[in-house]
């Protein structure tokens, strides 16, 4: 829900009402950055991902932190989404699946488990990390 301009939670008695504001200047810029860049605009509602959603792309990030599904709703207020259903526990809001943030998970994502894979102790580990290259571009993944 939205009290005094602001987003506001109280799901089964637990209260949810921390802003950005509670955050050092730093981080509040930090998060701020992230949805501007990140993030584009529609008219239309995007079901698939809710502000829960999303707050867990951005404290996976490359810069993110830990903040409160209400701080993170209250940082895509400030950044002019305005969610759908203020009502629901998990916003939906107005943006685009061609979004940046959508693609660039998915590409830290497999260079994020490359790089795991290379440094495991096993001998093995290049001829796996070949065929697995392999697989993936005569897939056209």
């Amino acid at each position: 829900m939205i009290k005094n301009g602001r987003p506001y939670t109280n799901e089964n008695g637990a209260v949810d009402d921390e802003l950005i504001s509670a955050l050092p200047k730093e981080k509040q810029d930090t998060l701020l950055n992230w949805i501007c860049q990140n993030l584009l605009p529609r008219k239309t509602v995007l079901q698939d991902i809710s502000s829960y959603g999303l707050k867990h792309k951005f404290e996976h990030g490359e810069n993110g932190f830990y903040l409160t599904n209400n701080m993170f709703k209250d940082a895509m207020m400030k950044c002019g989404y305005e969610p759908y259903d203020p009502n629901e526990l998990n916003w939906h809001y107005g943006i685009s699946k061609k979004s940046p943030v959508f693609s660039q998970r998915e590409a830290k994502t497999t260079w994020t488990n490359i790089l795991e894979v290379l440094s495991l102790p096993d001998p093995c580990v290049s001829q796996r990390f070949s065929l697995h290259i392999a697989y993936r571009v005569g897939n056209g993944v």
